[in-house]
């Protein structure tokens, strides 16, 4: 995928490259960053945009865990722009632990091939 369709950001946490420069990130992990921005911002949070984010909190990962899935197809839906289609799939489910690993799909627009990155979410206790 063309890098112009991403952008460029400040790689997180920030570092200088060897020639003395902020390090950016580009392309595709562009594109995944912005997704984990999404899951990780607490919806509400935004005041610009209260719709941007994931409503954790309305849900308890391992006992809703396909309203989480749905939860997140439309967090990301919604908030990356980038992105033609999304998928979250439910990797691993440890309810002993309160663990639910869901990996995340997004095709890019314009392009067919997905770009995966999985997400751990734990139960609040």
């Amino acid at each position: 995928m063309a890098n112009d369709i991403f952008g460029s950001g400040l790689e997180v946490p920030a570092r200088v490259t060897a020639r003395g420069a902020l390090a950016l990130r580009t392309g595709d992990d562009r594109l995944l960053d912005g997704v984990e921005a999404i899951l990780c911002t607490p919806q509400g949070s935004c005041p610009m945009d209260p719709r941007f984010g994931l409503a954790l909190d309305a849900y308890d990962p391992v006992d809703d865990i396909n309203e989480l899935a749905w939860a997140i197809t439309r967090a990301v839906e919604y908030g990356e722009p980038r992105v033609q289609q999304v998928d979250a799939i439910i990797e691993r489910v440890d309810a002993l632990n309160g663990v639910v690993e869901i990996r995340v799909e997004v095709v890019p627009r314009g392009g067919t091939t997905p770009l995966t990155r999985t997400f751990p979410f734990y139960r609040k206790e």
